[in-house]
């Protein structure tokens, strides 16, 4: 085999390897010939919530950069020790964005320097929904900060992942045999199974309910145990099914 061929037949096994990656696909025919019907099928599992994630920022405006870091530190170390307070680990606090800027404002189209600015932001988990309020109702005490990004999500989804396939399948065999019993034909086994794609979409809650800041984002998660049994949290799975049929 010369360079070329093998430069081939090795970026065939790469391109294959990454399909594989990419979703999930049984393939149990060699038989060309065979008669086989093609499917597809799909399943959505509602979730209720046990964990929120929400970001919280800092933004400080002074005359000299180490004025604007000071009071950021500031409320930092507030913010800190109210999470701990309420009994936030280290580990579900991470920093976010963190910039130093100097800020301009134009008048008659001339720029004009008004000062350096600090922003830093704080990534918060809430493994116990039942503190989330009374952490955002904590968090309104400090002046100045903005509390966005409220999002509910489910802390293990492999079980219903996996439920979700099966009924997926489910789905797809049901459909088979439907059309099997209008032709006059029988499934003998599922020849394809492949798994287009599948997602979890954790309830994100409209940015326009932070309008009012931390007070407003503490009636949406007060709100919390009464909506979240309704849905908005799911997990999605979506397949594409061949059945040998006689």
């Amino acid at each position: 085999m010369n360079l070329s061929l093998k430069l081939f037949a090795l970026g065939t096994c790469i391109l294959v390897l990454f399909l594989g990656v990419s979703c999930a696909n049984i393939n149990t025919s060699t038989d060309k010939n065979v008669s086989k019907i093609a499917v597809s099928g799909s399943s959505s599992i509602e979730l209720k919530a046990d964990m929120a994630k929400y970001t919280v920022q800092v933004s400080e405006l002074a005359d000299t950069t180490r004025e604007a870091l000071e009071k950021t530190n500031t409320k930092i170390a507030q913010i800190l020790g109210i999470l701990k307070k309420n009994g936030i680990e280290e580990d579900c606090i991470k920093t976010g964005d963190y910039s130093i800027s100097t800020q301009y404002s134009w008048t008659d189209g001339k720029q004009n320097r008004i000062g350096e600015r600090v922003m830093q932001s704080l990534q918060i988990t809430v493994k116990d929904l039942s503190v989330l309020a009374p952490l955002i109702d904590s968090l309104s005490a400090v002046s100045g900060i903005s509390v966005y990004s409220l999002t509910f999500d489910v802390s293990d989804k492999t079980e219903a992942l996996q439920k979700a396939r099966e009924l997926a399948y489910a789905d797809a065999k049901e459909k088979a045999e439907i059309y099997c019993k209008s032709s006059g034909t029988k499934i003998v086994k599922p020849i394809l199974i492949n798994e287009s794609y599948s997602t979890y979409n954790p309830r994100s809650v409209n940015e326009d309910a932070f309008a009012n800041g931390a007070m407003a984002m503490k009636a949406v998660a007060l709100s919390a145990n009464t909506e979240l049994p309704s849905g908005g949290v799911n997990v999605q799975v979506n397949l594409q099914c061949e059945f040998e049929i006689k």
